[in-house]
């Protein structure tokens, strides 16, 4: 399984797109990890659904970090 971690400057989409392609050239699973968001990419992932994905789990942690920050008021 390989790693790939998102790096300062790079757009989502061409994070996203370099790891679906190392899924599916390389054969091999690739863990990716965007803005604090991990996510599991094999060579069956398609980049329109990792990327709706990858919102979703993003809408998730500004909701969480939302509610936390309402409760220490």
């Amino acid at each position: 399984m390989k790693f790939i971690q998102g790096i300062v400057g790079e757009s989502i989409i061409h994070t996203l797109t370099k790891a679906c392609h190392v899924a599916n050239h390389e054969r091999d699973s690739v863990l990716l990890e965007i803005n604090d968001v991990i996510m599991y990419v094999n060579k069956e992932t398609s980049l329109n659904n990792l990327y709706n994905k990858y919102q979703q789990k993003l809408n998730f942690k500004y909701e969480i970090e939302r509610i936390k920050r309402q409760r220490q008021k």
